[in-house]
């Protein structure tokens, strides 16, 4: 897929991982309609990007839930989520104190200098909440 349309990026974000969605909640996570979802699905499925399955349901017909195919994991150009996920893991997992403390701090440091001309708050307090707001903006969860 070589121009991606925007909003086929956002649905592709959001099947990142190993989530499947089904059309109403994808619906609810866009803010957009079903059909709007419909429409960029089958564009996805149409360029190998997403596939269909089937949900078995109790009773009715079967729902379907969509993910990504291999080829859709591969596109996002500068969508790291995969990747930061796999590396804080490594991170987590490193045995002696002296080099995941030493790692964290770099990494603490890399990203308070990232982030430095956007704090201007004078207290923790204030500091914290407008991280906590710029974290938000990149859609990562903070509570």
């Amino acid at each position: 897929m070589d121009a991606c349309r925007e909003s086929d990026t956002a649905v592709l974000d959001l099947l990142r991982g190993d989530a499947a969605f089904e059309v109403g909640e994808l619906a609810d996570r866009l803010g957009v309609t079903a059909t709007a979802v419909r429409q960029r699905l089958d564009r996805l499925m149409r360029s190998g990007l997403v596939e269909r399955q089937a949900v078995a349901r109790p009773r009715g017909r079967p729902a379907h839930a969509y993910r990504l195919t291999a080829d859709g994991r591969r596109v996002g150009g500068d969508n790291f989520r995969d990747l930061a996920m796999v590396l804080w893991k490594e991170v987590r997992s490193v045995a002696d104190p002296d080099l995941k403390g030493g790692l964290l701090n770099r990494i603490a440091g890399s990203l308070a200098d990232v982030y430095r001309g956007r704090i201007g708050g004078q207290t923790p307090e204030q500091r914290l909440t407008e991280i906590a707001g710029i974290l938000a903006e990149r859609e990562i969860a903070c509570t």
